[in-house]
């Protein structure tokens, strides 16, 4: 039913969505286009992204209550906590898996570097089939500033900066944008992405040394049940994740 709105919209503007999204076939750029005027001016923004700040992220296998809410408690999973708990026996020590993760030098520096350099290789390949691009804001930024609540949720700043992007590129001033202050508090939900972030592992600190990070993460704000630090995420992350391990 998406067809007949499409056709009255003078400006497009979107991500580059494959067919295969979780969301449907429907909201893939090859089906809007379809439904697109031809003399509708179509902008393509890259899907952001940086693994930097991450390098535990995988795809949650074992994420819960799914049936209560569709991203579950826990979207993003801990590669590191998942390999332990799948070689420890039952009812493994938490605390002293905590204290073994918590570990500055727990993550390697060059492992550290290798997910930033793969981060911004990928983001500038995802723009090189967009209009605007934003990798080279993340590479002069991600060093001092945390600019992402998890990979591919950005900060209200890192946002807007695309949206300044957006509106140079269609010939727009944008200087009517900088009076919003409210939108760009990291705490106004309504604006924000934050809320199924995941949390800066004790390794990642060290080598960002220097660099505003955030101090407590959801897992999922949906819930409002957890706001936690490192330790407190992960010790939740474990027990709920991995419940079968505990009699």
């Amino acid at each position: 039913g998406g067809g007949g709105f499409l056709q009255t919209a003078d400006l497009f503007i979107s991500q580059r969505v494959r067919e295969m999204n979780r969301f449907g076939a429907v909201f893939s750029t090859r089906n809007m286009l379809k439904n697109i005027r031809d003399d509708a001016k179509m902008v393509f923004v890259p899907n952001l992204f940086f693994m930097g700040y991450f390098p535990q992220y995988v795809h949650n296998q074992r994420n819960v209550d799914t049936d209560k809410n569709p991203a579950g408690r826990f979207i993003q999973g801990d590669r590191f906590v998942d390999k332990i708990m799948e070689n420890s026996a039952m009812n493994p020590d938490v605390e002293k898996i905590l204290d073994a993760i918590s570990n500055e030098n727990f993550i390697s520096t060059k492992e550290i570097q290798m997910y930033i350099d793969f981060s911004m290789n990928e983001l500038k390949r995802r723009e090189s089939i967009c209009d605007i691009r934003i990798s080279d804001f993340v590479e002069d930024n991600y060093k001092y500033k945390q600019m992402f609540y998890s990979p591919n949720h950005p900060f209200q700043f890192v946002l807007f900066e695309l949206v300044r992007r957006i509106l140079k590129f269609i010939g727009i001033r944008s200087e009517s944008f900088y009076h919003l202050n409210d939108m760009l508090d990291e705490n106004c939900y309504v604006y924000s992405l934050i809320g199924q972030d995941m949390p800066i592992y004790p390794a990642v600190r060290k080598y960002f040394v220097g660099t505003e990070f955030l101090e407590k993460s959801y897992a999922n704000r949906y819930f409002w049940d957890l706001y936690a630090n490192f330790r407190d995420f992960t010790r939740e992350y474990i027990r709920l994740c991995w419940a079968e391990k505990f009699s």
